[in-house]
């Protein structure tokens, strides 16, 4: 029930690899100038402090989400789960998937609050390869319930206080 994306950014296109357990789809997509100004213009637009956003911003950064879904999401969204685990590649390691508006509302001025965002329809993850995925041990389920727990304790010698709830 997880879908696994993973996208390799080349010097003339970025390819999308979509797998999940009976399927396995390759997309192409040959990436312009403007496609990689949006790309950057989002990095940055994810980085701004709350002050610099406004009302303004938003349909600039519902414009870039846009762009970059066309390329990259909307292609292969048929084939996806509501569990997704992604592999960015490149400067695509640098956005924020679930933070990409996938709905502007049809009238009004466009709010940050407003907009649709894909963490409200998939939940997502990230991962460094879709080799290392594939070879992580199942997590199993265990009906022990123990716990190592493991904090400092620091000696008056040492010159620093001891943590609270630290001592016995």
């Amino acid at each position: 029930n997880r879908t696994l994306i993973e996208y390799f950014y080349g010097d003339s296109a970025i390819y999308t690899f979509v797998v999940t357990g009976d399927t396995f789809v390759l997309h192409e997509f040959s990436p312009d100038s403007v496609f990689e100004a949006q790309l950057t213009a989002f990095t940055q637009a994810l980085h701004q402090v709350p002050e610099e956003i406004s009302k303004a911003k938003a349909g600039e950064f519902a414009a870039q989400s846009g762009k970059i879904l066309d390329a990259l999401w909307r292609p292969i969204e048929n084939f996806l789960t509501p569990n997704v685990t992604i592999v960015p590649d490149g400067p695509l390691s640098f956005i924020s998937f679930e933070a990409l508006a996938d709905s502007i509302p049809a009238n009004g001025a466009i709010q940050f609050y407003s907009l649709g965002y894909l963490l409200e329809r998939y939940t997502i993850s990230y991962d460094y390869s879709g080799t290392f995925l594939s070879r992580k041990p199942e997590k199993s389920a265990s009906s022990q319930n123990k716990v190592l727990a493991i904090a400092p304790s620091f000696s008056p010698e040492a010159g620093l206080q001891a943590l609270p709830e630290s001592m016995l």
